[in-house]
């Protein structure tokens, strides 16, 4: 039988139950409260025998609707759902003057969004700073630029995506 600990959360009651070879943890807040620092810490003790791969971890929001699922595989976290790393598509593309930029993050943390032309000069940053868990959007206007292909490049601590953007006036 497995024993997890939650860290740093006394405000958040926790359950468990082990049955067919399976430990099923609940951490949940009567109160609808959430994580300290919306994070939940979690310490797994005796796991005897036991793989990272055997370890799945489902969060939802109060109504119980998944909003991200990770699992372990070669003691590296991997996870989908709506708050993964992920740069949408722009719309409009092609574009002209302006484009909305989306993206999505899994944890709150330092972004830099930006823009390059083809020979990977970096061109404009559409926004740098912190940014919260979820999904957000930015308009880039590039009404001083000329016609052509840009790549907007989503950077967030070592995760790094991009896409291509055409720009026609």
């Amino acid at each position: 039988q497995l024993d997890v600990e939650l860290k740093d959360n006394s405000h958040i009651s926790q359950d468990s139950h082990y049955k067919d070879g399976i430990t099923r943890y609940l951490a949940y807040s009567m109160f609808n409260q959430p994580f300290d620092s919306r994070t939940a810490e979690l310490m797994i003790h005796s796991a005897g025998g036991m793989d990272m791969t055997d370890i799945q971890l489902t969060v939802a929001d109060i109504n119980g609707d998944v909003m991200t699922t990770f699992h372990l595989q070669d003691g590296r976290s991997y996870q989908n759902g709506p708050n993964s790393f992920e740069l949408s598509k722009l719309y409009p593309n092609p574009f002209n003057p302006s484009t909305e930029v989306s993206f999505s993050l899994p944890m709150d943390n330092h972004v830099r969004l930006s823009a390059y032309d083809v020979r990977g000069h970096e061109v404009d940053v559409i926004f740098e700073g912190a940014q919260s868990v979820g999904s957000h959007s930015y308009t880039w206007n590039a009404a001083s630029l000329p016609s052509g292909v840009y790549y907007i490049r989503l950077q967030s601590g070592d995760m790094v995506t991009s896409q291509k953007a055409l720009l026609v006036k």
